[in-house]
């Protein structure tokens, strides 16, 4: 009895979506949806796919946030269920994209307790080398969280049964000042020896294939690159892990492996090729953060505050207060700090190289940077547009603060 699972709840529905149809276009039949929430099951149930709906699960979940990793932390507390009931499990995260049917193929050998994939994107980072120091030691790349065959048995049961109890104690703040998290959980108890009243649990371990399951640092830097290996594999799985841009780079990969069909949302329409299409799909992309073409949004000297704009200029007499996609909380102070619903960040101007007489902004937090400039209906509406993938969003200046 096996059966592949994902953990998922309803903040994740296009990427969720992709994820199933992708499992249904590999022909895996015997994939399930853990639902935290009614609406994911039915949404789920809605693409045709198997649920499983713990109310313990939900409890354990409102407890905390409904962001990313705090859905990734009830994985163990699932996977304890199953491993005890005699069903082994491969667990994946949603942004993984399915090619191929793994319990179809020799991909998974099914040998060792766990059996996962890696971060790693050659022989050495996989599988591991001997790193030189005062002790024998061995380094390689972690174990990923997001993509690991389970056997059930009694030392694969005792570790999840531990990562549950870490996952409760050590994963949410206040009980924790530094939350733990998933995967570092995980590569511990995996790698830890044995300590006083804290026995080892005597699992066997094994790396999956990089090349057959994939991560997207392997996928984007290397065989994309590769015009023979790109021609002639075709991937298991397509983990996009590096990467911040998941969604998007899911379904420009889907679009190469599956291809548009009538009842795929790509971003651009049910039916419809993805937005970086006639850029190349995947080609669109660069191996490291952002779409090749965003490079100079990324790279360009900024210079914090409004030196010499106009626009910038007019926003902070406006008082600095806007709207960004209809949501209100941002403030653009006059030295150049940035409060944001999201966080605090930076703004300035902007020059384009090529075209440096446009005023223009930029507008960086959390992570992620814009470029911010008129909008085509003009003051007080600006437009930002995402360095990553160019996404717009319509920002509304609130004249008087």
């Amino acid at each position: 009895e096996q059966v592949l699972a994902a953990v998922s709840n309803k903040n994740i529905f296009a990427m969720l979506g992709t994820f199933l149809v992708g499992c249904a276009r590999a022909n895996i039949s015997n994939a399930v949806v853990v639902a935290l929430d009614d609406a994911t099951a039915q949404f789920a149930r809605g693409k045709g796919a198997h649920t499983y709906r713990r109310s313990r699960l939900v409890e354990i979940a409102s407890l905390g946030s409904t962001d990313n990793h705090a859905t990734s932390g009830l994985k163990f507390a699932v996977l304890h269920e199953f491993l005890s009931a005699g069903c082994s499990v491969l667990l994946s995260d949603v942004d993984v994209l399915w090619m191929q049917n793994p319990f179809t193929l020799p991909s998974l050998y099914r040998d060792a307790d766990v059996e996962g994939m890696t971060d790693g994107w050659d022989d050495v980072t996989a599988y591991g080398y001997e790193w030189p120091s005062h002790t024998r030691s061995l380094r390689l790349g972690a174990r990923n969280s997001g993509l690991f065959y389970v056997r059930a048995t009694v030392e694969a049961v005792r570790m999840m049964a531990r990562l549950k109890g870490r996952m409760q104690r050590e994963a949410r703040p206040p009980a924790r000042p530094h939350a733990v998290w998933d995967q570092t959980a995980y590569n511990e108890e995996m790698w830890w020896a044995a300590l006083p009243r804290e026995p080892a649990h005597g699992i066997a371990a094994r790396v999956m294939n990089y090349l057959c399951h994939m991560n997207s640092k392997t996928f984007f830097r290397y065989m994309r690159e590769d015009d023979q290996l790109l021609a002639r594999h075709r991937p298991v799985s397509l983990h996009i892990n590096y990467h911040p841009e998941k969604l998007p780079r899911m379904e420009d990969a889907f679009a190469r492996y599956h291809g548009a069909a009538p009842d795929v949302d790509l971003g651009n329409g049910l039916g419809r090729p993805t937005k970086r299409a006639a850029q190349g799909g995947i080609h669109a992309w660069h191996w490291g953060v952002g779409l090749k073409a965003g490079k100079w949004c990324r790279e360009a000297p900024r210079v914090r505050g409004a030196p010499g704009s106009a626009l910038g200029g007019r926003l902070v007499a406006a008082g600095g207060r806007a709207t960004w996609s209809g949501i209100s909380g941002l403030h653009f102070h006059a030295g150049g700090a940035l409060d944001t619903p999201w966080g605090s960040g930076s703004w300035g101007t902007l020059k384009k190289p090529g075209a440096e007489h446009e005023d223009l902004l930029f507008a960086d937090f959390i992570g992620q940077q814009h470029v911010v400039g008129p909008h085509a209906d003009g003051w007080p509406r600006l437009t930002s547009t995402r360095c990553a993938d160019f996404e717009n969003v319509t920002v509304v200046v609130h004249e008087g603060g």
